[in-house]
């Protein structure tokens, strides 16, 4: 996911390093609840306005942050037939894995079973359309 800082006129965006500090934070702790210790205290915000400038530098709201990127640590994990995909729903921090399954279909348009068969049959050098696909190759 690009954490690219959005230019503003206003200047109300996080500062590259505190958006640097948050993703990172973010990232590594992604099998956790992120919603209790909310991630602007990372950056000594308040929850509202850390997910005002958040939402202003990345153009999303930190919670779909959050569920995109346990989206693709999830196609990542996918790659390896060895892991089960209830294990790797909680790896990526889903309570269930009916809920990590229902999320991962609205955001990549097919279940994990079926992105993991779809990964497996796929010829060597295979370039695919979405970014999860590209990812993978």
């Amino acid at each position: 996911m690009a954490t690219t800082p959005r230019t503003s006129a206003a200047g109300h965006t996080l500062p590259g390093s505190k958006l640097r500090r948050v993703t990172e934070h973010i990232q590594a702790r992604l099998d956790q609840d992120l919603t209790r210790a909310h991630p602007g205290a990372v950056v000594d915000m308040s929850p509202y306005y850390f997910a005002r400038r958040f939402q202003r530098s990345t153009g999303l709201p930190p919670h779909r942050f959050v569920v995109r990127e346990r989206i693709d640590r999830a196609v990542m994990l996918l790659a390896a037939p060895a892991l089960s995909i209830a294990h790797i729903s909680q790896v990526v921090g889903f309570c269930t894995p009916s809920h990590f399954s229902t999320v991962f279909r609205r955001i990549t348009g097919v279940t994990p079973s079926a992105y993991r068969a779809a990964y497996l049959r796929r010829p060597v050098g295979w370039r695919g359309r979405s970014r999860w696909n590209r990812m993978m190759s």
